[in-house]
Formats: C-alpha cells, sequence, structure tokens
C-alpha cells in the first residue's frame, strides 16, 4: 500500500472512526463533572495543555537527536488525550467520567493550541529548513472536522438512539483499533529502514517523556488529594498521546511522516509503562489499606 494512499485516505478514516466512537461513548451529563468537581478538570487540563509540552520540549532539548525528531516530540506531545485512555481508565477502574471529559475538553482546545504550538516549534527546531507551516483558520477547520464533527455525530446518535449506539459501540472501538494497527503497521513497513534508526535514537528519550509524564499525572492527584480513582485516570489521561492525530496532523497536514515516527514509537512504550504503573500503584494501594 502507497505512502499516499495511506496519508490521504486511511489515516482520516481511522482518525474520524475513532472520535465517532468516542462519541457513542460520552452523554452530556459527563460534562456536568465541569460544574461539580472544576478543581480535577482544571488541574487535569493544565498537565495536558501547559506541562506535556513543557516536558516534550525538555526532552527534545536535552538529549541528541535530529531536527526532525524533535519537531516531531513536540507535534507528539500537542496531541494530548488519547481516545483509548477512557478504555483504559475503565479497566483500572478510574473515573471512566473524567477521563471522558477530559479527552473531549483537550481536543477542543487543540483546534487552537495544536496549529500554534507546532507552528513555534518547527520554527525553532527546524529553523531555516523547508517545512510546512500550518495556517491557524484551515488547521483548526480540519481538525474541526475530522475530530470534534465525528465526536458530536457520535453523541448525537447516542442520544436519539441510545440501545443502538450501546450495540455499536464495540464494533466501532474494533474496527478503529484495527485501522490504527493497521496505520502503523503499514507505515512501519514503508518507513521500516528510517523507524529501526529512529528507535535507536528515540526509545530512551521517550521512555524517560512517558515516565515524566504518567509522574506528572499522578504528582498532581496526589498533592492536590484526590482519591486513587482520580490518580489512576491523570496517569493516563496526561502520559498516552492522541497518536492517531499527531500522525494525521504529520503526514497530512505537515505531509511529512517522518514526524510522525516519535507518536507511532511513543506508544508501544506508553503502553507498557502504563502495564508498570498501574502494578506499582495497585501494591502501593494495598499496602496502604493493610497499614
Amino acid at each position: 500500500m502507497s505512502a499516499d494512499f495511506l496519508s490521504t485516505y486511511l489515516t482520516p478514516i481511522a482518525l474520524g472512526t475513532m472520535m465517532i466512537g468516542m462519541g457513542l461513548s460520552l452523554k452530556v451529563s459527563h460534562f456536568t463533572l465541569l460544574l461539580k468537581s472544576p478543581k480535577t478538570i482544571i488541574l487535569g487540563i493544565l498537565c495536558q495543555m501547559i506541562g506535556l509540552p513543557l516536558l516534550g520540549l525538555f526532552i527534545a532539548s536535552v538529549f541528541p537527536m535530529s531536527d526532525t525528531y524533535s519537531a516531531g516530540i513536540m507535534v507528539l506531545v500537542s496531541c494530548a488525550g488519547a481516545v483509548v485512555s477512557g478504555l483504559l481508565t475503565q479497566m483500572v477502574k478510574g473515573d471512566t467520567a473524567l477521563s471522558i471529559s477530559m479527552t473531549a475538553i483537550s481536543m477542543l482546545f487543540g483546534m487552537i493550541t495544536i496549529p500554534l504550538l507546532i507552528n513555534l516549534t518547527l520554527s525553532h527546531f527546524l529553523h531555516n529548513k523547508q517545512y510546512v507551516e500550518l495556517d491557524l483558520l484551515s488547521t483548526s477547520l480540519r481538525l474541526l472536522s475530522i475530530t470534534i464533527m465525528p465526536v458530536i455525530f457520535g453523541m448525537l446518535l447516542r442520544h436519539l438512539k441510545p440501545k443502538l449506539s450501546l450495540q455499536l459501540l464495540p464494533n466501532v472501538a474494533r474496527v478503529s483499533n484495527l485501522l490504527l494497527v493497521t496505520i502503523i503497521l503499514l507505515t512501519m513497513i514503508n518507513y521500516q529502514n528510517q523507524i529501526m534508526h529512529a528507535s535507536a535514537v528515540l526509545i530512551i528519550p521517550l521512555f524517560i517523556l512517558n515516565i515524566l509524564a504518567m509522574t506528572m499525572g499522578y504528582s498532581a492527584a496526589y498533592f492536590a488529594k484526590f482519591d486513587n480513582k482520580v490518580a489512576k485516570t491523570l496517569i493516563i489521561e496526561v502520559g498516552l498521546q492522541n497518536s492517531a492525530t499527531a500522525i494525521f496532523i504529520a503526514s497530512v497536514l505537515l505531509n511529512n511522516s517522518l514526524l510522525a515516527l516519535p507518536a507511532i514509537i511513543y506508544t508501544g512504550i506508553a503502553f507498557i509503562n502504563f502495564a508498570i504503573f498501574m502494578f506499582i500503584l495497585r501494591i502501593r494501594y494495598d499496602f496502604a489499606q493493610r497499614t
């Protein structure tokens, strides 16, 4: 499969499908969290919108890597809120409503913050090299059409046809996950030499970035004295990024699939670290319960 077909058709379809699936899991009542617990939402969004870019900038600046990889890391951290975070939060008995609300809100903010942050970091890391600058209005509209509108469609379907939506949700989730895995695998095949080189350079910086991001989520919950459910949720929401959106921006909007390599590598690292973090948190929680 050609790289053009992958970026032009398959990636937007996969991202749109994932967003519809997210919308099917959303209810208006989820957003009442903004009124009931604004402190939790605000702290989580601050970690995603400000903390993550600062961590990304630190990692991209400190570790020796090419300018393209540095810029790719910033594309990654600009896309906060993984679509699968709600499912993972549910699996570990976190606050699923908080997770879904944070992901949706971060996408709304992302319509403005993503093009601004990416343009700043592209000019910083790529300097005088030729690169595509994102137009704020057109990029925001593209992100609106490929992320927010499918979510709204899913929410409307959930509201109008709740039984049908609950039946569709597992299948939509399977299809979107399959498409995302297909995109990652095809990208790895098309850019196998570049990925081998990128992995050797990026695996340690991205591992540290993910550990720091998850630690930031946990620390925010700990110092704010939130409960264990919220701590798990913030670890996931801050630690896992929206790799599908990052791949779409890199390969479609910026027309540079090499910028997507950090997002692809980070995804595998994040899931491994997620399992380790949840295991440690469970041991700590069980120990606290016994003492």
